[in-house]
């Protein structure tokens, strides 16, 4: 191993994980610089498998996590525009439209259609922490149109609206 340039592998070496880059997918072509062609067709193979059941077991956990919450927070979103208070009805059509953290809680930016040919409203759902699938209750919508440059800050804005809110009813409370 010792003494190989980059890109010179000495053709005895049979360790692939010092010189194969562990990136994957490990293609038959650069498997075959170690093994011989048709060795390296099956290592490729057998890597690439064993590379994605470890990436589902392991690391999937946390996508797997994420997207079960961005369910349940569209899930969330459409509940809360189909109250008869807000906008009635399900939306048309709804998109996740990013993500963001605020006082060590998740948020998820909505983009929404109220009808085929309308504009796109931002709304926001959230207040999930860490793994919970349950959000705090911040989800809202003021209806506004929906514009990538401006839509975390106006749902920076919805929650702190929110929260506000919130903290002065406790404060009657309090005082009551």
């Amino acid at each position: 191993m010792t003494g190989a340039a980059p890109g010179s592998i000495p053709k005895d070496q049979k360790t692939v994980f010092s010189y194969i880059p562990l990136s994957h997918p490990v293609s038959p072509g650069n498997a075959a610089v170690i093994f011989p062609e048709n060795v390296a067709v099956m290592f490729s193979m057998k890597y690439n498998e064993f590379i994605a059941v470890w990436e589902n077991r392991y690391i999937g956990r946390k996508i797997n996590m994420n997207s079960r919450q961005l369910f349940a927070a569209q899930e969330n979103m459409v509940e809360w525009l189909a109250d008869p208070h807000e906008l009635g009805k399900k939306p048309s059509k709804i998109e996740c439209a990013g993500e963001f953290d605020l006082h060590d809680m998740h948020y998820y930016i909505f983009k929404y259609k109220t009808g085929l040919l309308g504009s796109w409203l931002v709304g926001v759902s959230g207040g999930f922490e860490e793994d919970d699938l349950e959000p705090c209750g911040h989800t809202f919508s003021e209806m506004q149109k929906y514009d990538a440059a401006t839509a975390q800050g106006d749902c920076i804005a919805m929650v702190e609206k929110i929260r506000a809110y919130w903290m002065e009813q406790a404060k009657k409370f309090q005082q009551n």
